[in-house]
Order: structure tokens, then sequence, then C-alpha cells
């Protein structure tokens, strides 16, 4: 029984699909190139991509594009489908394209990585007609919410320093635990966090006391620097 219920939905969000699909690539003059495409793992044709962080390391990724599409302009338009809600990712767009604390870097790193794609060896978004890079909430639940930015010079930026913070904390041997803020949700966001489900208080209020560490201002200037304006942290 409930799985008749859930395949109507899924077919019906099957054909919205289609029908948002067909609209999309009409208004944007987009063809399709390639579906979970690979870079820098075995077989790809396309090498690992490396972000540059702010002391002139190199941090090299790897992963696969969901799909990409060129655009009419000769650019690219890169998307990651997502099936749930879009409530975690509604403050990703042109103004905040990593998000409100700069943790969502998968769009980001997809833009890097066009270059290699493109063949211009990671600097697709530096020279050449633009990427674009999305999360396209593929479902009734999400509303097919689409959730993106133009990948600018300065995203690439703002992302060399978030990928430059995590892997001073790792060189530094820094993993602190830092828990959604408290709140009534109807699910668990993050089980390492809250894993009875009883909320997240108890780890928040840890969190508060840890970031106070010098050592971890960096991280702390990153995610939360409105802690570091109101003094609650020590250098």
């Amino acid at each position: 029984m409930l799985w008749r219920r859930d395949r109507q939905r899924i077919l019906g969000d099957l054909d919205r699909f289609v029908d948002a699909d067909d609209a999309r690539r009409a208004k944007r003059g987009l063809t399709p190139l390639a579906a979970e495409q690979p870079f820098g793992v075995a077989g790809a044709g396309a090498g690992p991509v490396a972000i540059p962080v702010p002391d002139g390391r190199l941090v090299w990724v790897r992963g696969r594009i969901d799909r990409v599409d060129r655009r009419g302009d000769g650019g690219l338009a890169l998307v990651d489908y997502k099936t749930g809600k879009a409530d975690g990712y509604r403050d990703v767009g042109a103004e905040q394209p990593l998000g409100a604390d700069g943790t969502k870097l998968q769009l980001a790193v997809y833009g890097r990585a066009a270059g290699e794609l493109d063949g211009r060896g990671g600097e697709a978004c530096r020279s050449g007609p633009g990427v674009d890079s999305a999360y396209w909430f593929v479902s009734s639940r999400g509303d097919f919410a689409v959730k993106g930015f133009e990948v600018t010079d300065e995203v690439l930026d703002e992302l060399g320093q978030a990928v430059g913070v995590a892997t001073d904390g790792i060189a530094a041997g820094a993993f602190p635990p830092r828990p959604p803020t408290p709140q009534w949700r109807p699910y668990t966001p993050c089980v390492y966090c809250d894993p009875d489900d009883l909320g997240t208080a108890d780890r928040r209020r840890d969190w508060e006391r840890v970031r106070q560490d010098g050592a971890l201002a960096a991280y702390v200037a990153y995610v939360e620097p409105e802690a570091l304006e109101s003094g609650h942290t020590q250098r």
C-alpha cells in the first residue's frame, strides 16, 4: 500500500522534472554534455583539481559532477541534483555562494573543476566564457527549487580561504565539534552532533566553551565572526 502511494509520487516528480528540464534548456539555450562527469578518478580523462589556499599550498580534489551543460554563450552550467528539501540550502546564492557560514563548498569546487573539463587547466572562471553552478532540488519535497550562482574569481578566492582554514585545522590536529544551534526540528540533521535525538543544547554549550581557545581563532573568525566581534573568544 505504501509503495503504491510512493510510486505515484515518484512518477509525478519524474514527469514534472522532464517538463522543468525542457523549459530550463529552452530558456538558457543549454546543450547537455555529461552526466556523472568524473574528475581526478581512474579513467576520468580529467585530472584532480588544484585549489590554491592563501599561503600558496595546493589542495587536490577529485569527484563527480551530476550534470554538465553547455550554455548558449559557450560557458558551462553545472548541476548537483538533490532529492530532499531546500531548507538547509536557502542561504546559498550570489551573496553567499558558500552559505552563511562558508561550509557549502561543493558547487564552488565544481566550478573550479570546470576548467579541467573545458580544457583550461582549472581556470574556466578566470578566462573565457563563464561557469554557473547550482543545486537543483528535483522533487516535490524540494519544490524543484534552484540554488546557485555564477562562479566568479571572488567565489574561487573564497573557496581557497575556506579550504585553507580547514586544512590548517587538520594539520594542527584541531577537530572541534560545532553542532547546529538548538531548535526544534522534525529530523536530526547531524547524527554525530545529536546521537540520542534529544537535541544539541549540551553539545552547543561545549562548543561555545571550547571556541574561546586561541587555537581555534582562525576557524571561529571564518564560521562565526560575530563571536570574535562580541569578544566571546580569546586570541
